[in-house]
């Protein structure tokens, strides 16, 4: 997206683990094999705000580079593990 956001990854232990349940919080992605027949979660997602509002705009080539385009873009930062992500989301510009 041009930007670099911070965010969190969650890390948990599928189904059918010998071991207890674990969950693991890290500002990185972890090893895959860190936690037995896991998954990962991110914490935060972030929508490009400027996109969704010009939707019949026509969207840029795939190869393009658009970093510059995605200099002024704002993003919408929202909870991925919020019930209702509207009430948490604030705007990052």
């Amino acid at each position: 997206m041009g930007q670099a956001v911070e965010n969190r990854v969650i890390q948990i232990t599928g189904i059918g683990v010998i071991e207890g349940f674990s969950v693991l919080m890290s500002n990185a992605l972890t090893n895959h094999y860190a936690l037995d027949k896991n998954q990962c979660f991110p914490c935060y997602f972030y929508a490009n705000t400027s996109i969704s509002r010009h939707k019949n705009e026509k969207q840029s080539h795939l190869f393009a580079n658009s970093t510059e385009e995605n200099k002024s873009a704002s993003l919408q930062h929202r909870d991925a593990i919020c019930k209702n992500n509207r009430e948490n989301s604030q705007e990052i510009t």
